[in-house]
């Protein structure tokens, strides 16, 4: 733009010189030699003065209008000028800036969607396993698992079952998440006992997995290490050992899952669980589970003796569930049952 100004400003001057040239060489006329010539061309150059007016008149005109194109030019030169550094965002830069934000929003768009299963209670991954192989849950919602896209953690507080098997998921596959922590509703650590008749299990070799308690296939009945309690009241409680625990349900809230994501929860934590849904019910800000789809659950009443207080604690938080969930949550909960 400066050197378009520049450029107009010489044209202009250009312009007015000439303009004055024209206008100063139409009036001087160069003078008589001697008085009594010019008094015999007298009459002569008033006639040749009435031709000539015209010409002289357009002339000058024709330099006015030079001029006064010239000058608008520069006015509209220098509008455009001041509109510019106002504003920098010229043509080209808001064509650019217009095609960035898009590229930008295509982005967006393209990016994928996370995709999440979380296994409370991942025992020996048969859960988690048994998921992948039939990407079918409680016969729906047969598209789980079914990528390398989702992004899987496995919670399990029994230390056997992290270090026997389900740290050999970590190592096959980047997607795969062990958290070694007991579920809780606050981060602290907690009584945790081992289940029954394997108490002391340190390794598990090929054959030994080949037997029935050992062998950790999705298909079949009872697990390695069975189903270890938080609770040292249930039957199979055996040898109590202290192990992490960490607030779940703020977990759960800080891996920020948005209503565009996908959420599968599953949970199977021998009891533990009416606590930390009551947590995330009660609480305004953890709202996390609301985006859960499906939710599958194994509820434990049956393990507490029928009548107790425990017991009537389970059925009723059981039954009232539901409803809770869709105050809470505003659409219908999508639940299936996980084992029983």
């Amino acid at each position: 733009f400066e050197a378009v100004m520049v450029a107009s400003g010489l044209f202009l001057l250009r312009a007015r010189i000439v303009f004055k040239d024209k206008s100063s060489s139409a009036h001087i006329s160069s003078p008589p030699s001697n008085l009594n010539s010019s008094m015999m061309r007298l009459a002569q150059s008033s006639s040749n003065n009435a031709r000539e007016t015209m010409p002289r008149k357009q002339k000058s005109r024709r330099g006015m209008s030079t001029f006064g194109i010239a000058l608008a030019c520069l006015c509209i030169l220098t509008f455009l000028v001041v509109v510019f550094r106002s504003n920098p965002l010229s043509v080209d830069a808001s064509t650019n800036l217009t095609t960035s934000g898009s590229e930008d929003d295509n982005e967006t768009r393209e990016q994928k969607k996370k995709l999440v299963f979380i296994d409370l209670g991942a025992n020996c991954g048969n859960s988690y396993l048994k998921v992948k192989q039939t990407k079918n849950l409680a016969g729906h919602h047969t598209d789980i698992l079914d990528s390398d896209d989702w992004e899987v953690y496995l919670w399990e507080a029994n230390p056997q079952l992290v270090e026997l098997y389900l740290q050999d998921f970590e190592k096959k596959d980047p997607h795969v998440h062990i958290v070694a922590a007991a579920a809780s509703t606050e981060d602290t650590s907690m009584t945790f006992y081992l289940t029954k008749g394997q108490d002391d299990l340190t390794e598990v070799s090929e054959k030994d997995k080949e037997f029935y308690n050992y062998a950790c296939n999705p298909a079949g009945g009872r697990q390695p290490a069975g189903a270890s309690s938080l609770d040292g009241g249930v039957a199979r409680a055996g040898k109590p050992i202290t192990v992490p625990a960490m607030d779940f349900p703020k977990w759960l809230q800080d891996l920020d899952i948005t209503e565009s994501d996908r959420l599968v929860l599953k949970i199977d934590i021998e009891g533990a669980e009416i606590d930390i849904l009551e947590k995330m019910l009660e609480t305004p800000s953890l709202d996390a589970i609301c985006r859960a789809h499906p939710i599958l659950i194994e509820w434990h009443s049956h393990l507490f003796p029928r009548g107790s207080d425990s017991h009537k604690k389970h059925e009723n938080f059981k039954q009232a569930f539901r409803s809770r969930y869709e105050e809470k949550c505003k659409h219908p909960l999508d639940m299936g049952a996980w084992h029983r």
